[in-house]
């Protein structure tokens, strides 16, 4: 977080420093003679994301789910403790232990400024002697903290609400809820006694201040029915609130389901808000609403994939009280975004629609928010895996401040490194004055995409400017070493710059680690500090830089020496950032900060409006060209390909896959697979793109050999070849009579469809032995999740098996252990590929179309064990394929390359041409696409209609009236507990009703009323209400121009009265304002009484009081209000002040 700016030094001696931001490097020293280049020190960058990266120790910290808490000028942020496994151990089975989630504790870090963090430790375990229900005692799940006062016992305690997996629900998460009497747990023994004693709680660990737990879960996860997971009971948030002197405590929580419920003041029961005596559940979309439910399923048909991690949020008006709509911010889809929806009434309103607000993170598939107000600003904390080592499993907290557009909505949540510091990126540029940035594109959705590795870096043409933004910071193969940075990007936090062992320079994220904490023994914060996590040392030279003057131009560029290659410098090598010898670098090797390098003019004249390739050579050869296309073939050997460009203008350019390219100079072109395609893209003098070609390179294989038997063949020409449709079990099953489709397939003739209901047993593996190759062509017509099957085989009880998936290259079990490490892949929806695996023993390979996409171990002898079977879109667990297959091949022995490549080459679709540019598109001008002016965020004010409050001494403009909508619908009753939700009446008993409505412009505030049981209860036009029979009516009241908008409130018609006999005020004296209101709070009263209550005031003229309650200061003075209810009575007095 601290900023580490360092005063220009040159590490030579008896030289000074020299800090190259913008400034010149003088003269005289430029002139220096050099036999070396000169060490430079740059500014780092300051960065507030991650909040805090180590701990006390030094070692990584990792935390993820963040919450946040705000009492007073302090922040209290929660994660639950990512625990990085030893993943070369076993468990205690024997099995290799798994990536995944560990987390054993909660833990919490404070600030005062955002900027400075402190970790203060940790403030609960999630083991079984901390939770007795827990389960396993490793899920430290998502939970969020909140302040209350408590009036028994006459003092504010802390609850947290938590998750866990609970060992009394069923195996099922649940939600629990802990306490302390201070942020970070217990100030002291006795206290913590005290409050076991008072609630009957058991004290186990006296001199644990840790959070105490209830001793039983506040919502099992077998309470709330209809469960689709067994984790749908997760991610607990908690808002509490006071309306019109009413509070309301509520606690939402959920994964893939939403629930809801309202909290007792003891924020430790939830209320029966229906009043029957039990809590019920009930879901919304069934038409549950609270009056017949306490705990609510939510509709949550508008929010789009709604995945987990609700937060609700409420902004303030100018004088702190909550307006407007709640904000239910949540997790959408996978990988998750972030997204948020609003809502009127928490328990029986509708959400509005879900908008998307920030895209996957770079390096999680998860990410859970917290939002909150600190100091006037609103801010959205959420988490990433940009750390050293981090991952979807071992994740940080970042913060970024929070916007509104003046309707209210949200803008959209960037990612980026630098956060909430106000520091500004670095910008790269080359020597010709070409930007420095990364290719463009939205993290993918798909977990097979990452970690991102080999994202594209060079001179595109016109970049977004945030692609263009770097960040320094201190280098991470020694961050002692002042010369050493590592330049991260700013909207790709966690990836770096990296060099390749092939010299190409790419984007690359850090997650790996080579040793971490054993399970159930790992190192707690601030421990042995020789125990620490340790990482890939390979990757952190890759991605580390030593500064110094600019090789060719000392006087103001930079250059940057690899630390993995030591005398080797990043250099522009046709639009393409790469490392290269001393020896071969020339004025690439020279990059400028901030500025351009000065281009010493333009040609005179009118710039050219015409442009076009004449020559283009590829190995020395010319290109054929057919239409807009290029096309040529190489020997299947070549690894490269050399590409010579010829224009009609020279003061043009020319863009290779949108890098601006050298073309004085041949282009060196990497082929990959069968064909190698290449966009380019040729611009006039003018900047404006004329014609766009494709290159299209193809590998000749024509003279390969195949060798190696097919085994068994199913070509699927309208019949199943013996394959037969199976369903998911250990052994799959027959499935009883199926109808078989059939499609075109990819070459001519037929494909069998597969509908996404069954899969197929192509063949029994007896006789295949352990050296074997399958290919097959394959359209999915839905990309299924990370573990879902294409082709499997092997048994699935015992386990030994193999699976390729829709994220794994090839996934497999034996012997009680998974085996997974030959990468990732990724599939095309509604698009023929071919598909190959070759095994050999215990290592296997698969390509696609001819490419190699995974490389790695496989468990062995999987074909050779009792009943091993060959299927297809099955296995015992996972979703069915939904596409089409066809020619599968099954080879008794193990392909080569060169064999996988001739088969490609024969069948693979030539690829298609690249759109050409838009003739009218205007010319561009500018570094960046999108501008190089930012444009500052509006805030919209909270309070519509008003003048905006504008910068300081601005005297504000009024804002537009507003179109007229309703907003919102309430109701209250007259002579009853200011708040309640539940009247009882005495047969012939009577109430009146008063509704509110609000909106904005000029709205109506027309409302009608009506009753679910004119028998029990009826409503005039006016809202009074009459008790007929006993039973329970539901009143409601509706908007009359919008009728989606409304209030409900449950009268019970009790069949004999209920006296009153005890009546309590939460406050006895109140201060006020001339002009201010305040609710009178009645803290205790008999429960169910039918006695109306009543409020007078001793003095009117100084503080009225009106039937519901409410009080108005009127003048200086004061004045005593009298409640009372039955024969019981209660003073408040009150104290008006100018």
């Amino acid at each position: 977080m601290v900023k580490k700016k360092f005063l220009a030094a040159l590490l030579a001696a008896a030289v000074m420093v020299t800090t190259v931001t913008d400034a010149v490097i003088p003269a005289s020293e430029a002139q220096a003679a050099e036999t070396a280049p000169q060490e430079i020190i740059l500014d780092r960058t300051e960065v507030s994301n991650p909040i805090l990266s180590s701990y006390p120790n030094g070692d990584v910290l990792y935390g993820g789910d963040p919450s946040v808490m705000v009492e007073g000028d302090t922040v209290y942020l929660y994660t639950g403790r990512d625990i990085p496994i030893d993943l070369s151990q076993v468990d205690s089975k024997g099995n290799k232990v798994q990536d995944g989630y560990y987390m054993f504790e909660w833990q919490c870090y404070t600030t005062k400024d955002l900027k400075n963090w402190k970790y203060e430790g940790v403030i609960m375990s999630a083991d079984k002697e901390s939770i007795t229900w827990a389960n396993t005692g490793t899920d430290a799940w998502a939970g969020q903290i909140t302040s209350h006062y408590d009036s028994a016992l006459e003092k504010t305690f802390y609850y947290f609400y938590n998750c866990t997996w609970d060992s009394t629900s069923a195996g099922k998460q649940s939600i629990g809820v802990a306490v302390a009497d201070t942020p970070l747990g217990w100030s002291n023994e006795q206290a913590k006694a005290d409050y076991c004693a008072a609630k009957n709680i058991p004290n186990r660990h006296p001199e644990n201040l840790h959070y105490v737990d209830l001793g039983q879960p506040l919502v099992k996860g077998t309470f709330t029915t209809s469960q689709s997971s067994d984790w749908n009971d997760i991610d607990p948030t908690v808002w509490v609130e006071t309306v019109d002197g009413v509070e309301h405590r509520y606690l939402s929580w959920g994964n893939g389901k939403a629930f809801v419920c309202e909290l007792n003041d003891d924020m430790i029961s939830i209320q029966d808000t229906n009043g029957d005596g039990k809590i019920t559940f009930g879901i919304q979309a069934q038409g549950a609403t609270s009056a017949t439910a306490d705990v609510l399923e939510k509709n949550t048909a508008n929010l789009g994939v709604f995945t987990e991690a609700p937060w609700i949020y409420r902004r303030k008006d100018a004088n702190g009280e909550p307006t407007g709509p709640y904000y239910f911010f949540y997790a959408y889809d996978w990988r998750e975004q972030m997204a948020y929806a609003t809502i009127d009434d928490l328990m029986d309103g509708t959400f509005t629609e879900g908008k998307v607000l920030m895209p996957p993170t770079a390096t999680s598939n998860t990410n859970h928010m917290a939002v909150f107000d600190f100091k006037g600003k609103t801010y959205f904390i959420y988490h990433n895996g940009s750390v050293r080592g981090g991952s979807g499993f071992r994740r940080t907290a970042c913060i970024t401040e929070m916007h509104f557009n003046k309707d209210g909505s949200v803008q959209e949540i960037p990612e980026t490194a630098i956060g909430i510091t106000g520091d500004k990126p670095y910008y790269l540029f080359s020597n010709t004055g070409a930007v420095i940035s990364h290719e463009n594109y939205v993290n993918s959705g798909a977990d097979s995409a990452y970690p991102y590795m080999d994202v594209g870096v060079g001179a595109y043409y016109q970049p977004q400017k945030l692609d263009a933004s770097w960040v320094i910071t201190d280098g991470k193969a020694d961050p002692s070493k002042k010369s050493y940075v590592s330049i991260q990007s700013e909207n790709k936090p966690g990836l770096y710059l990296t060099v390749n062992d092939n010299n190409t320079v790419t984007l690359a994220h850090d997650w790996n680690y080579s040793d971490g904490f054993i399970k159930n023994g790992f190192t707690k914060p601030g421990g042995n500090p020789s125990e620490k996590t340790t990482f890939d040392e390979a990757m952190g030279k890759a991605q580390t830089f030593r500064t110094v003057k600019g090789l060719k131009d000392s006087a103001k560029a930079v250059s940057f020496e690899s630390v993995a290659k030591p005398g080797s410098y990043l250099c522009m090598d046709n639009g393409s950032l790469v490392v290269k010898a001393s020896a071969d670098c020339d004025a690439s090797a020279d990059f400028y900060l901030n500025t351009p390098p000065s281009s010493g003019g333009q040609t005179p004249g009118t710039p050219g409006t015409k442009n076009d390739i004449t020559s283009l050579k590829v190995n020395g050869t010319e290109a054929a060209k057919s239409g807009h296309t290029f096309e040529v073939a190489a020997p299947s050997a070549s690894e490269y390909a050399e590409v010579s460009i010829a224009t009609q203008d020279t003061q043009g350019f020319v863009t290779v896959d949108g890098k601006i390219a050298d073309i004085s100079r041949k282009l060196t072109i990497p082929l990959k697979g069968i064909y190698t395609r290449v966009s380019l893209c040729v611009y006039s003098a003018d900047r404006k793109p004329r014609v766009t070609y494709t290159v299209i390179i193809k590998k000749d294989y024509s003279e390969a050999d195949i060798t190696s038997q097919v085994f068994k063949s199913f070509g699927f020409e309208g019949q199943t070849d013996d394959a037969i449709a199976v369903e998911k079990a250990f052994t799959p099953t027959a499935v009883a009579n199926p109808t078989y489709q059939y499609v075109d397939g990819p070459g001519g003739g037929k494909a069998i469809s597969l509908p996404g209901t069954y899969g197929l047993k192509l063949c029994d593996a007896a006789g295949i032995g352990e050296n074997y190759s399958i290919s097959y062509w394959m359209k999915p017509e839905t990309l299924g999740g990370n573990v879902d099957p294409t082709l499997a085989a092997g048994t699935f009880s015992p386990e030994y098996w193999l699976n390729l998936t829709f994220g794994r290259a090839v996934w497999s079990r034996a012997n009680g252990s998974f085996i997974d490490d030959a990468g990732t892949v990724s599939y095309e929806k509604d698009k023929w590929q071919l598909v190959t695996l070759t095994v050999s023993g215990n290592k296997a390979k698969l390509y696609v179309n001819g490419e190699l996409k995974g490389d790695g171990s496989i468990a062995s002898n999987v074909m050779g064990q009792s009943n091993a079977a060959i299927y297809f879109g099955v296995n015992a667990w996972d979703a069915y394929f939904k596409g089409s297959l066809d020619e599968v091949k099954i080879y008794n022995d193990t392909l080569e390359e060169k064999e996988v490549m001739a088969i490609a080459a024969a069948a693979v679709e030539k690829p298609a041409e690249f759109p050409q540019p838009d003739p009218n598109a205007p010319a561009g001008s500018g570094i960046f696409s999108d501008g190089d002016i930012e444009t500052p965020p509006v805030t919209e004010n909270p309070d519509p209609g008003k003048p905006d409050p504008g910068k300081p001494g601005n005297p504000g403009t009024q804002n537009p009236a507003p179109k007229p909508t309703i907003k919102k619908v309430t109701v209250k009753a007259a002579n009853q507990k200011p708040g309640v939700k539940i009247v009882y009446l005495k047969k012939g008993g009577k109430v009146t009703l008063s509704a509110a409505v609000t909106g904005t412009g000029k709205f109506s505030k027309a409302v009608e009323w009506g009753t679910s049981k004119k028998s029990v209860a009826t409503v005039s036009k006016k809202g009074l209400v009459k008790a007929k029979k006993a039973g329970t009516a539901k009143i409601t009241v509706k908007s009359k121009v919008n009728k989606r908008k409304k209030a409900t409130i449950t009268v019970k018609v009790l069949k004999k009265a209920v006296k009153n006999t005890k009546l309590k005020l939460k406050a006895t004296k109140k201060t006020l304002k001339k002009g201010k209101t305040y609710t009178v709070a009645i803290k205790s009263m008999t429960s169910k009484t039918t006695d109306a209550v009543t409020y007078k005031s001793s003095k009117s003229s100084v503080a009225s009081v009106d039937k519901f309650g409410v009080i108005k200061a009127k003048k200086k003075g004061k004045a005593a209000i009298t409640v009372k209810c039955g024969k019981k009575s209660a003073k408040l007095t009150i104290t008006v002040k100018k």
